[in-house]
């Protein structure tokens, strides 16, 4: 698993569902190492894919430190 170096700059992918965010992702990240996935979080119930599941005390915990 690589690691992003916090640099301040990112590309945001945005549309509905199926127009392609994964595919440009995946061929992104095959690219470039520069580019990687940030996983959306998820903290509940409900549709889990394409999110990283955190608990009560991860969300906290995040949303202290900023």
């Amino acid at each position: 698993m690589r690691t992003a170096q916090a640099s301040g700059q990112g590309v945001i992918l945005y549309g509905p569902p199926t127009s392609g965010k994964d595919t440009t992702t995946a061929a992104l990240t095959r690219q470039d190492e520069r580019y990687v996935l940030l996983r959306k979080l998820k903290y509940g119930t409900g549709r889990s894919s394409g999110y990283r599941q955190v608990t009560r005390a991860e969300l906290d915990d995040l949303r202290r430190t900023g």
